[in-house]
């Protein structure tokens, strides 16, 4: 299974476009070819710093007189070290355009990642906001319900959560979903092993 983090913005003109999600750990891709993994994903700035750097260590280098093969190293590392940061420095483009990380969510693939988001969610998409939280995991400040009486989806605000946001919000207590009594009830738990007697 793998994690991604569910990024949104509701002030995005294109439907499809305002849930995006991004896979935790090494970009695969970006291996192959970091230039062209930034630009995919529209990374103008990170796209052109990783190019600006590349072309500087083969420039040095052939200055310095340092062997091709050092060069093609030290250009291979760099490569890779886009890779591992790749995801990350996505997050950090996402936020510069006003997405806010709402969730964490968990799939095969995102695929399977989408579904399980969109079946879960039951808030409005946040506003894009010139002070965007950084945090992976945040929740409404209102408990969990988004649009209550007198507060549109604008107007509501994010804080750190106290609540497990994933796959949905605290809700109303429903008698038909309590879960059943504990037939151990009145003894102590550890873990999942009820606590073992003590010996006299």
């Amino acid at each position: 299974m793998r994690t991604y983090t569910v990024h949104a913005n509701a002030s995005v003109s294109k439907a499809e476009d305002r849930v995006r999600f991004v896979k935790e750990g090494i970009a695969r891709w970006a291996i192959v070819s970091p230039l062209v993994w930034f630009l995919y994903h529209r990374m103008w700035w990170e796209g052109a710093a990783y190019f600006g750097l590349s072309i500087l260590i083969a420039v040095a280098g052939e200055a310095l007189g340092i062997r091709e093969t050092i060069i093609v190293a030290l250009g291979f590392g760099v490569q890779v070290l886009a890779a591992l940061e790749a995801n990350d420095l996505r997050r950090v483009a996402l936020a510069r355009k006003g997405y806010q990380p709402i969730a964490i969510v968990h799939g095969s693939d995102e695929e399977e990642a989408e579904a399980r988001f969109f079946a879960s969610w039951s808030h409005t998409l946040p506003e894009a906001s010139d002070d965007a939280v950084t945090s992976a995991v945040m929740d409404w400040s209102d408990g969990g319900r988004a649009g209550t009486p007198g507060q549109s989806a604008s107007q509501a605000t994010y804080t750190d959560t106290k609540d497990a946001v994933w796959p949905k919000g605290p809700r109303e207590a429903d008698p038909q979903s309590a879960p059943p009594p504990s037939s151990a009830a009145g003894s102590e738990v550890l873990g999942l092993f009820p606590k073992p007697p003590t010996l006299s």
